[in-house]
C-alpha cells in the first residue's frame, strides 16, 4: 500500500491527511486549540488546528474641502 502525501498546510478547506478529501467544516472553537476529526470519506482520524489571518485595507482620508468636490 503506498502512502500518498496530500497538501494539508494552510489550505482553504480542512483536508484529510490520509486520503486528501476536502471537508466542508464550520469552525467553532478557540484558535489556539488542536481538534480531532474523523474523515467522512476514509473514516480515519486526524488532528487539525485553525489559524486566523488578518488583512488590512487603507485609503487616504479626504479633507472637508476635497469631499465637497466629489
Amino acid at each position: 500500500m503506498s502512502r500518498e502525501e496530500f497538501d494539508t498546510t494552510y489550505t482553504d478547506n480542512l483536508t484529510c491527511p490520509h486520503c486528501g478529501h476536502e471537508h466542508d467544516h464550520d469552525f467553532e472553537g478557540e484558535y489556539d486549540e488542536e481538534f480531532d476529526n474523523c474523515c467522512d470519506n476514509c473514516e480515519e482520524y486526524f488532528d487539525f488546528t485553525v489559524e486566523l489571518a488578518l488583512k488590512y485595507n487603507s485609503k487616504k482620508k479626504l479633507t472637508e474641502n476635497e469631499g465637497k468636490n466629489v
